[in-house]
């Protein structure tokens, strides 16, 4: 898969940057990458808008669905059954992950994390200071939302 950078003016061809992980179904954005959601092997890739260097994070969450957001340093994924990975954008590391039903659709706002569940038919809002919290404790996995 070819990522395209394009001159809005123009409309021409910049730059390319091939991508290893195939289908890259999801994406955001941030001042310094784009990152894709990878259904087809379950990783994240972080395109360096600079450089076009790129770096993969294995996520083990192949499968259709999910949902990747940018936001303030840290990168928010959910997959099936995954409702919530972890991953720091200045490093590209895999911080944390929860387990469980859930996972289909989130943004990330005022200061929370809005995470929907098709099959529940919920939204739940988890405070990001909440999530960050958990993760500093491996194991525990309790995210506290208001439904």
């Amino acid at each position: 898969m070819k990522f395209r950078r394009l001159r809005a003016a123009t409309s021409s061809l910049v730059a390319h940057v091939c991508l290893i992980a195939w289908p890259a179904s999801f994406l955001s954005a941030s001042a310094e990458s784009v990152w894709t959601l990878n259904q087809g092997d379950g990783t994240v890739t972080q395109v360096d808008i600079r450089n076009k260097s790129t770096r993969n994070v294995a996520l083990n969450t192949p499968g259709h669905g999910g949902d990747i957001k940018a936001y303030d340093g840290l990168v928010w994924t959910t997959m099936p059954m995954t409702p919530l990975s972890l991953i720091d954008a200045r490093t590209a590391k895999l911080l944390c992950q929860w387990q469980g039903p859930g996972g289909d659709s989130l943004n990330v706002g005022a200061g929370a994390i809005w995470l929907t569940d098709y099959h529940a038919g919920t939204v739940a809002r988890i405070a990001i200071e909440d999530a960050l919290e958990d993760c500093r404790r491996p194991g525990e996995n309790r995210l506290h939302n208001e439904r």
